[in-house]
């Protein structure tokens, strides 16, 4: 089985900034609902879901995807190995549906793993 992309993220300390900010770009509609992750509908029939994201400064600012993994904590010591650096080590989200993790690979490129 392949690792696919699942789920981009853009996280930000003013998060309904960027959500007017990407509604008015790419015409993309926000959910803001009344919890920190706003799924993001692009209107369009391809691509994967995404959401703008909340933080406290507590997660990292940016943009950055997801790829799913069927063992998050092998795959999170091997990016160590290859020279990346835990961000957010294994934390369950969803009411434990999911739990992710976040490194910076050797170039500086935020990448999240997610194990469902």
């Amino acid at each position: 089985m392949g690792m696919p992309v699942v789920h981009w993220e853009i996280t930000a300390k003013d998060a309904q900034r960027l959500e007017h900010f990407y509604s008015e770009m790419f015409d993309w509609n926000v959910n803001a609902a009344p919890v920190s992750i706003h799924p993001v509908d692009t209107r369009s029939q391809g691509g994967i879901p995404g959401a703008i994201t909340a933080t406290d400064g507590s997660w990292p600012t940016g943009a950055f995807f997801y790829v799913q993994v069927d063992d998050i904590r092998h795959y999170l010591q091997k990016a160590e190995q290859l020279g990346a650096t835990t961000l957010l080590p294994p934390t369950e989200v969803d009411d434990a549906a999911a739990t992710i993790a976040i490194f910076r690979d050797p170039e500086g490129v935020r990448v999240g793993l997610v194990q469902r």
